[in-house]
C-alpha cells in the first residue's frame, strides 16, 4: 500500500504528544471546541488557527509553538510573545547560536 504525504504528516503529529499530554490538551480544548473532528484539529499543525481559537475563547491555559503547531501549556516564550515547546524548535526557528546567546529576558522557560 503507498502512503500519501498526509499519512505521513497525521503519524508525525501524533507523536507530538505523550498519551497524557493528548489527554490535558483534549481535555482543555472539548471544554470549547464544537467541530466534530476535534484530534484533527489538535493534531493540526495551523499555528494561526489554534491561535486564533485560543483567543476568542479566551484560555488561558494553552500556547501554540510557533514551530510545529502543537499546543502547550509549558514551553520557551521569546521577545515576550513567541512561544516554542522546545529547544529544537526554537533552534529551527531562530537557530542554535540566538538560543545559545539569549539573555534570560529575552528567552525564557514557563507554564501557563
Amino acid at each position: 500500500m503507498i502512503k500519501k504525504i498526509e499519512d505521513f504528516k497525521n503519524q508525525e503529529a501524533k507523536a507530538m504528544y505523550t498519551p497524557e499530554g493528548f489527554e490535558a490538551v483534549y481535555d482543555i480544548v472539548a471544554e470549547y471546541y464544537d467541530g466534530d473532528d476535534i484530534e484533527d484539529f489538535i493534531y493540526s499543525t495551523d499555528v494561526e488557527e489554534k491561535e486564533e481559537f485560543i483567543e476568542e475563547n479566551g484560555i488561558e491555559t494553552l500556547r501554540v509553538c510557533q514551530c510545529c503547531g502543537k499546543f502547550i501549556n509549558e514551553g520557551y516564550i521569546y521577545e515576550g510573545f513567541e512561544t516554542f515547546c522546545s529547544e529544537e524548535c526554537f533552534v529551527e526557528t531562530n537557530g542554535k547560536s540566538i538560543f545559545n546567546n539569549a539573555d534570560d529576558d529575552e528567552l525564557y522557560w514557563t507554564a501557563w
